[in-house]
C-alpha cells in the first residue's frame, strides 16, 4: 500500500549507511548533505547552553504520531519528528499521504467554518529528527522511510492484518529525542461506527435543508469532526467540530459558501482520540483517528415547498391536497422508485415513473400548472427526461383523461390548465406527473389557482371596440347564445370556423407577451386574435389556434410594436353551439 502512496521509499538505515560509508567532503571542504535535510545529530556534542523552560529542558522539537483507520487506506501508523511545522493538526498523516493538512479546528462546536482543502505539507519547511530505526505504539511497530522525490522522512506501518487493539498503549522512541518508553500514553477505543446514513451511502439534499447524521458515541472525551467538500474544494470546504453525542443535523446552506451550486457534496466523519507526550522539552501529539465517508447529491430548489406525490391511485385518493384554495404554489418533489401505473391515460407517451397529486377545486375555480424536470445532479440529458402531464377525475381508469400535455420536442417542461365549471359543487381531480424513464428524479411544479371571472364576451365587433376589455386572469362563461359572424379562414386557425363566436378586447403594452389557454368540454374550440374585428383579413398566421382535436387550445402573441396595441380575442367553433368554457390569459413583460 505504501508503495502506491510514496513511489520511491528507502529505509532510513540505508541513508545512515551511505552517510557513514562516504565520509567525503564537497569542494568547500564541508560534509555534503546526503540526508535531504534530515538532522541525525544525537545532541551529545552540543556545547551551547540553551535557555531552559520551567520544565528544566530547552524548547525542543515537535512530533506527530497518528493511528488512522482510513476508509480507503485501511489501518496504518504514521509518524513524523521535526524541528518545527506550521501547526497542522494531522501533520503525520497529511504529510505522508499528501492529502489535505488541517491548520486548525473551529473555535465553537456545531458551527461550520471554512478550511483550505488544497493545503498540503511542504517538505522543505522542516528539518526531520531521527528517533530510531523504528518507533512503537503498543504492539505496533513503524519503520523509518525516506521519500527521495519529496525529500520526506517519516515512520509508517501498514496494520491491516492486525486485530483491533483497545485500551492503554505506550509510545517508544530514542536517538535524538532520548530514550523513552511509555505505558499509557493513549487509550485506544472502538473506531467510529455510523448509523445514518450508511457508510459509503448516497443521499439527496437541497438548499435550506439539513442532513441527519447519527453515530454510536464512545466513552471518553473524544471529538467528532465533520468535513464537507465538493467538486470545487476552493469554493466549498467546511468543517465542524461536534460533541460525541451521536447526532448532528448538517445545515446544507453552510456548505455553499462560494455562491455556486455544486452537483455533489462529499462528507467525511471522523472521531479524534488524542494524547500528548512531553519529554525533555519535546512534544509528541498522539491521535487515534477513524473515519467514514458518504456523499449527497445536491439540487437547488430555491424557496419552493416540498410536495410528496402519491405513487399510485390508492395513495392519491387518501392524500391531503397540497393545493388549498386560490393562490400561487411553487413546489418541488421527487419520484425516485415510483411505478408506471398510468401510462395509457390521455394517450400521452409516458413510459417512466408517474406521481399523482390530488387537487380539490372549489366551484368555479381554475388552475394552471407548469411541470418542469430540471437538469441537475445525477440527471440524464434532456431527451431522456421527456415530461408529460395530465388531469384525470378517476386515477383508477386508464381512459379517464380530462386534459393533458406532451408537446413533441418540449422535453423538460409541460403546461396544462383545468377548471371546475360547477357553480355549486366542489370537484376532486388528480394531476398526473409523468414522462420517460429518467423522469423519476426531481421535478418542479408551479401552480396558480384562481376563482373564475366573467370574461364579459360580446356578440358584435362594435360592442367589443367600445368595451374596456379584460386583462390577465382566469375566466369562465356559461353564456353560449352567440351568432356566427366571424370566420377568418384556414390561414388564421388552420380550419374553417363558421360556428357561433364571442369577442372581447385585450390591451397589450409594448414588448408584452400574451398567452391564451381555453378549455371547452363538450366541443372543439378555436381561438384567434384580430387587429380589427370588422375585417377578417386582420387575423394573420400565428395569431390563431386550432391545432388540437379536443377541448383545449393555446395561442401566443408578442407585441413587437413600440406602443400600446388593442387586440380582439375571439372564441369560435367549427359548427354547432358554443359550450361553457374557461379562459386563462397570462401577460408577461
Amino acid at each position: 500500500m505504501m508503495l502506491r502512496l510514496v513511489p520511491q521509499i528507502f529505509a532510513w538505515s540505508a541513508v545512515l549507511g551511505l552517510l557513514s560509508a562516504c565520509n567525503s567532503k564537497d569542494d568547500s571542504g564541508e560534509d555534503p548533505d546526503v540526508t535531504g535535510g534530515i538532522d541525525t545529530d544525537d545532541g551529545d556534542d552540543d556545547t551551547t547552553e540553551p535557555t531552559t523552560t520551567d520544565t528544566g529542558f530547552p524548547p525542543g522539537d515537535v512530533g506527530s504520531l497518528m493511528l488512522v483507520e482510513d476508509q480507503q487506506r485501511g489501518l496504518g501508523l504514521y509518524a513524523m519528528f521535526v524541528n518545527q511545522h506550521p501547526g497542522y493538526e494531522n501533520l503525520a498523516y497529511c504529510a505522508v499521504t499528501d492529502t489535505v493538512c488541517l491548520n486548525g479546528f473551529p473555535p465553537d462546536t456545531d458551527l461550520g467554518y471554512p478550511f483550505d482543502a488544497a493545503l498540503r505539507f511542504d517538505p522543505l519547511f522542516s528539518q526531520y529528527r531521527y528517533v530510531g530505526d523504528t518507533i512503537t505504539l503498543g504492539p505496533y511497530v513503524a519503520d523509518l522511510y525516506y521519500d527521495s522525490e519529496r525529500g520526506l522522512a517519516f515512520y509508517y506501518a501498514d496494520l491491516d492484518s492486525y486485530d483491533p487493539l483497545l485500551g492503554p498503549v505506550g509510545v517508544s522512541f530514542g536517538a535524538q529525542w532520548g530514550e523513552y518508553e511509555g505505558t499509557s500514553d493513549l487509550v485506544l477505543r472502538e473506531p467510529l461506527e455510523i448509523v445514518v446514513p450508511r457508510e459509503n451511502g448516497m443521499l439527496r439534499a437541497t438548499n435550506a435543508s439539513t442532513i441527519a447524521v447519527e453515530w454510536i458515541p464512545a466513552e471518553g472525551e473524544d471529538e467528532i469532526h465533520l468535513f464537507a467538500t465538493t467538486g470545487n474544494p476552493f469554493f466549498y470546504a467546511v468543517q465542524w467540530i461536534l460533541e460525541d453525542d451521536g447526532y448532528f443535523e448538517v445545515p446544507v446552506d453552510e456548505i455553499l459558501l462560494g455562491g455556486i451550486d455544486p452537483d455533489l457534496i462529499h462528507f467525511t466523519l471522523q472521531r479524534w482520540n488524542t494524547g500528548t507526550v512531553n519529554f525533555r522539552g519535546h512534544t509528541l501529539e498522539l491521535v487515534q483517528l477513524s473515519d467514514v465517508e458518504f456523499q449527497s447529491a445536491y439540487d437547488y430548489v430555491g424557496s419552493r415547498a416540498e410536495v410528496v406525490p402519491a405513487d399510485n391511485c390508492a395513495q392519491a385518493v387518501n392524500m391531503v391536497s397540497p393545493i388549498a384554495g386560490p393562490g400561487s404554489y411553487s413546489l418541488w418533489g421527487r419520484m425516485t422508485g415510483f411505478g408506471t401505473d398510468l401510462n395509457n391515460q390521455c394517450g400521452l407517451f409516458s413510459v417512466g415513473a408517474e406521481g399523482l397529486i390530488r387537487i380539490d377545486l372549489d366551484p368555479l375555480t381554475a388552475f394552471r400548472v407548469e411541470y418542469n424536470l430540471p437538469l441537475g445532479s445525477n440527471q440524464a440529458n434532456a431527451a431522456q427526461r421527456d415530461a408529460a402531464v395530465w388531469v384525470t377525475d378517476d386515477c383508477s381508469d386508464g381512459n379517464a383523461c380530462l386534459v393533458g400535455s406532451d408537446v413533441n420536442g418540449n422535453y423538460l417542461s409541460e403546461a396544462v390548465a383545468y377548471f371546475n365549471p360547477s357553480s355549486t359543487e366542489s370537484e376532486t381531480v388528480y394531476l398526473v406527473l409523468g414522462g420517460l424513464d429518467a423522469a423519476n428524479d426531481i421535478f418542479w411544479l408551479d401552480v396558480v389557482v384562481e376563482q373564475l371571472q366573467d370574461p364579459m364576451m360580446v356578440d358584435e365587433c362594435l360592442e367589443a371596440q367600445q368595451a374596456v376589455g379584460i386583462g390577465e386572469g382566469s375566466y369562465y362563461s356559461e353564456e353560449t347564445a352567440y351568432l356566427g359572424t366571424l370566420d377568418p379562414g384556414v390561414a388564421c386557425t388552420n380550419s374553417q370556423t363558421p360556428g357561433p363566436d364571442a369577442i372581447t378586447k385585450v390591451v397589450l403594452q409594448a414588448g408584452e407577451t400574451l398567452t391564451v389557454d381555453i378549455s371547452m368540454p363538450g366541443a372543439d374550440p378555436a381561438i384567434y386574435l384580430m387587429y380589427n374585428c370588422t375585417a377578417a383579413n386582420t387575423c394573420f398566421p400565428g395569431m390563431g389556434a386550432d391545432t388540437n382535436l379536443g377541448i383545449a387550445e393555446t395561442l401566443f402573441y408578442e407585441n413587437l410594436s413600440v406602443g400600446e396595441e388593442s387586440l380582439y380575442l375571439v372564441v369560435d367553433t367549427k359548427g354547432g353551439a358554443l359550450q361553457p368554457y374557461s379562459l386563462t390569459l397570462t401577460v408577461e413583460p
